[in-house]
């Protein structure tokens, strides 16, 4: 998870690694991790009041955010648990950490634990990320048609959105964090000009499907960053080929 302050352009982030803990009892102690970073006070049954740290900055909005990819369990044709087994993320390759690249946090099925971790510290605003091939699974037929989203899937973004928005919080959706649908890679990502029509089709129904759910919207999460990482040093998906 990160936490961010942002004050009219200033912003301020902390990255607190809570994506890659697959333990929840290491979950938990980074909510006390995040109470002593905030100096927040426990009450009688060991919950933090937020409130009491962020209300010393009222012109400032607080919130923690997460990546599909971190939280999120693993999907058919997932584009990064398949490059995992290639042999290329080194987190998977150390005999410390793994190889477990098939061991992520449960954000999908158990979307309270981040959530309540978030509500605890009385930040304003929860990020969160739809993964385009997890809602697109298939290469639309039509590149700038309307594309075939996974029902089921849409329908759980809504319901964790709605869980957001229940414990007071802001939901402020990302539409692409570093993970390219693998029948897009196929065809070359971002180095075909089909994939901006692509992307623009995904980013229409999903500015549709979720216009009553959310708040505020990040288009490209770090996209420098995503470029330089995978097509030009080759060590994220999907690689420079």
């Amino acid at each position: 998870m990160m936490l961010t302050a942002t004050s009219g352009a200033c912003a301020l982030m902390l990255i607190m690694g809570l994506g890659f803990h697959p333990v929840d009892a290491a979950r938990i102690n980074d909510a006390k991790a995040i109470d002593a970073l905030l100096g927040n006070e426990h009450n009688a049954t060991g919950h933090s009041d937020g409130q009491s740290t962020l209300a010393a900055f009222p012109d400032m909005w607080f919130g923690l955010a997460t990546a599909a990819e971190h939280v999120e369990a693993v999907y058919p044709n997932d584009p990064w648990f398949a490059w995992a087994n290639r042999g290329h993320v080194r987190a998977f390759q150390s005999e410390i950490a793994g190889p477990h690249p098939e061991q992520r946090l449960r954000f999908l099925e158990e979307p309270m634990v981040e959530i309540d971790l978030a509500a605890r510290t009385g930040v304003q605003v929860f990020r969160l990320g739809v993964e385009w091939g997890r809602l697109v699974p298939n290469h639309p037929a039509e590149a700038d048609g309307p594309p075939e989203i996974n029902a089921k899937a849409l329908q759980r973004y809504k319901e964790i959105c709605q869980m957001i928005k229940d414990e007071g919080m802001k939901v402020m959706l990302t539409l692409f964090h570093h993970s390219m649908p693998l029948w897009s890679s196929a065809f070359g990502g971002w180095l075909e000009d089909v994939t901006v029509v692509h992307f623009v089709s995904f980013a229409k129904a999903m500015a549709a499907e979720f216009a009553d759910k959310v708040d505020y919207w990040v288009t490209f999460n770090e996209p420098h960053v995503y470029v330089l990482l995978s097509n030009c040093a080759g060590t994220w998906p999907p690689g420079p080929e």
